[in-house]
């Protein structure tokens, strides 16, 4: 007999909180203090999904500043990337808060 495929994963069914797709900038800063802003896809209390060509790694820890305008002083909140998409030439990042 052949062996069985393990059941795909539904991220949906993952998440603890409602997604909302917001129009909003985020500053992505890395523990060696290399950052980024990007445009979330979306938002929740847990945390964001975001689309770049940079690569992060699996398990990375970020500091995430939502509404991020340069110059402002800045709330970061933890965070970690729990999924990597790759997208072609981009890829898209889930980031748990936390």
């Amino acid at each position: 007999p052949e062996p069985s495929k393990p059941p795909e994963i539904n991220w949906g069914e993952r998440r603890t909180s409602r997604r909302i797709q917001m129009k909003t900038r985020a500053r992505v800063r890395r523990t060696d203090n290399r950052s980024e802003v990007v445009a979330p896809l979306n938002v929740s209390r847990g945390g964001i999904a975001f689309e770049t060509a940079q690569q992060y790694r699996l398990d990375e820890m970020i500091q995430v500043a939502l509404h991020y305008r340069e110059g402002e002083q800045v709330l970061e909140t933890l965070g970690s990337i729990v999924r990597v998409t790759p997208r072609g030439p981009t890829a898209e990042y889930g980031v748990r808060f936390g």
